[in-house]
């Protein structure tokens, strides 16, 4: 199996590239040199994704019991910002830049 990936550097010998360069994948060429490594990477990312994306259905659910208006809205803002990133920045933290410790 080939993969193609735009955006690709230079040769060590300074020769550019063609804008793709052809890499084999791990999974379908496991005698490949980095094939091993990047398996073992696979291997260890899943589990980690899998215990991520419980951890945030979880949340989700909790959010959508207690504060379920709100996440609509918030919900709405991220959609609206990533059409269009000029509107409303939800990600972002407004401060008026005074801090008061007690």
């Amino acid at each position: 199996m080939i993969i193609l990936v735009t955006g690709t550097g230079k040769k060590p010998s300074g020769w550019v590239r063609h804008r793709f360069s052809l890499i084999h994948s791990a999974l379908a060429n496991p005698s490949c040199v980095v094939g091993p490594s990047i398996l073992r990477k696979i291997r260890e990312a899943v589990p980690e994704r899998n215990e991520h994306q419980g951890d945030f259905e979880e949340l989700t659910r909790l959010l959508k019991l207690k504060f379920p208006e709100q996440l609509t809205l918030w919900k709405q803002q991220v959609e609206d910002w990533e059409a269009d990133s000029t509107k409303y920045n939800p990600f972002e933290v407004k401060s008026d830049g005074k801090c008061s410790v007690k």
